[in-house]
């Protein structure tokens, strides 16, 4: 991997690292942020901010109706079905624990396409799955000290 991989990579895992806590810290009691707004919010600001970069590199944006249907379904099963569902979740649950559950989806996503395509996943996929995995490992024990922490370190 290049450097520049690398950096990128970095920007990843502080971007999505920091979501969790971020998120809980803006739909607390008293933040002021009902949890489906705040995250919708997010996804305006997100789609402003790319449409305006697309203007300026003077890319044509002329979606097709397949486009806006893949758009539609997109914005109701991973915007409003999952980020929005979690962003509602921490009004309860502490971020360290909301960043867990997501952090499984991938193993929750294998077990089903290798249950619906009747295969099992490649070594490589189950080596990458470990890896990752395996960080979770290590971070989840310094993030929850116990069923009632108040700890938030994600």
């Amino acid at each position: 991997m290049t450097a520049r991989g690398l950096v990128h990579l970095l920007v990843v895992y502080v971007v999505w690292g920091s979501t969790y806590l971020a998120i809980r810290i803006a739909v607390r009691d008293g933040s002021g942020f009902p949890a489906f707004a705040m995250a919708g919010t997010r996804v305006f600001v997100a789609s402003l901010i790319l449409l305006t970069w697309g203007a300026l590199a003077r890319k044509p944006l002329r979606p097709t109706r397949n486009d806006i249907q893949m758009f539609a379904a997109s914005g109701l099963l991973l915007w409003l079905g999952g980020n929005g569902l979690v962003s509602w979740a921490e009004k309860r649950a502490e971020s360290a624990h909301a960043a867990l559950v997501v952090a499984s989806l991938p193993l929750w996503t294998t077990t089903l396409e290798s249950f619906l395509d009747r295969r099992p996943p490649t070594l490589r996929l189950l080596g990458a799955l470990a890896i990752g995995m395996s960080g979770v490992a290590v971070i989840a024990p310094l993030c929850i000290t116990s069923p009632t922490s108040t700890t938030d370190c994600m």
